[in-house]
């Protein structure tokens, strides 16, 4: 019995675990960052900070174990939020930043590709430009 609660909490905090949002340490650039970047700059008109998070997101989901692809639209990129004001990245987060960006958009599970899911990609840019922490948030986080 007590193998049972012991393997049944162990299973529960895993699964809180892994639904939880939590900043990462920013994926290496990947071949595909610097056309990511530059589509997202010349046809999507982002400006470089955003260019450069939204292009580490995209490499952050060739690894991730809960998504494989990642949408944003024009109007997305358009109604990102920008905090400028120096800080912590998040309360879980200490690593300090310049610079906070929030952009809404989509993303679609590994496990169901036919339904995307509603995410925020948050990045933490430092002074020179460089994302520093980066987490994708579901509503559900």
């Amino acid at each position: 019995m007590k193998f049972c609660k012991s393997f049944m909490m162990i299973m529960f905090t895993s699964l809180i675990a892994t639904g939880a949002a939590h900043a990462e340490t920013p994926p290496k650039k990947s071949r595909d960052f610097r056309g990511n970047y530059e589509t997202l700059v010349k046809d999507q008109h982002a400006s470089p900070e955003m260019a450069e998070c939204i292009a580490t997101g995209y490499d952050l989901v060739k690894k991730s174990k809960k998504f494989d692809r990642l949408g944003f639209t024009q109007e997305d990129i358009g109604k990102a939020k920008v905090d400028r004001k120096p800080g912590k990245f998040s309360a879980r987060d200490h690593t300090k930043v310049s610079t906070v960006i929030a952009v809404s958009g989509e993303a679609r599970p590994r496990t169901d590709s036919t339904n995307w899911a509603d995410i925020t990609l948050r990045c933490g840019i430092s002074k020179k430009g460089k994302v520093k922490a980066i987490e994708i948030k579901t509503s559900a986080d």
